[in-house]
């Protein structure tokens, strides 16, 4: 999973509470696709001066930032939402057939109820965030300025995923307390540094700590 294949999509809906990553990726998205459809982005939120500036003529004329929803769309025309929370169905009459882009604190129905790609996204660091999919795919991304980037994952955070992976494919369960023991053992990590990579793999998304136990997402 990365930025491209999300964007090519044409149809995301992002779960995420960090205004300044939203308007920072919704931005990201429209200048990606400003040379081939007209963008109308609807924001709650006023975006600050240091994104606007990032945007080139071309995004100028053709990116329309406003408050409110139109009551109707141009052909082709490309969609991005960000708000507290919002209605699917609403949006669905205004374009049913048109890319359309969400970023929202919460939806108005069930996760598993959603037809469109979703996404969780969760900050993991300084400028540090991970999206990740309904199907555990996870991408890692830093915002500095106005821009957005893609961040490999840690080679730690790989090697605790791989592990505990192959643990929990032989055991069936694993123990966070055992966990611990185990990767510091084998790896020759301190018990605070092991701590520390599994509470970061939790942050991001990527595994689960359940009554006592971890999971694999």
């Amino acid at each position: 999973m990365n930025l491209v294949n999300i964007i090519s999509t044409g149809r995301a809906i992002f779960v995420s509470h960090f205004i300044n990553f939203n308007q920072v990726l919704s931005l990201h998205i429209a200048k990606n696709l400003v040379s081939i459809s007209p963008v109308y982005i609807v924001s709650k939120y006023d975006f600050p001066p240091i994104l606007l500036d990032t945007l080139d003529q071309q995004s100028i004329e053709k990116i329309s930032i406003y408050r409110s929803l139109p009551k109707t769309l141009r052909d082709g025309t490309v969609l991005i939402i960000i708000s507290d929370e919002i209605d699917i169905e609403s949006i669905k009459s205004i374009c049913p057939s048109h890319n359309f882009f969400m970023f929202t604190f919460k939806l108005s129905i069930p996760k598993k109820a959603c037809k469109y790609h979703l996404y969780k996204v969760a900050k993991v660091g300084n400028s540090l965030y991970s999206i990740r999919s309904l199907e555990g795919d996870v991408l890692l991304v830093r915002c500095n300025g106005g821009s957005i980037e893609e961040v490999e994952l840690p080679v730690d955070i790989q090697i605790l995923i791989e592990e505990l992976k192959d643990l929990t494919n032989a055991l069936g369960s694993v123990k966070a307390y055992y966990f611990v023991k185990y990767l510091s053992k084998k790896y020759g990590y301190s018990r605070e540094k092991c701590l520390e990579l599994v509470r970061r793999a939790i942050a991001m998304g990527l595994i689960i700590y359940s009554g006592g136990y971890l999971l694999v997402r």
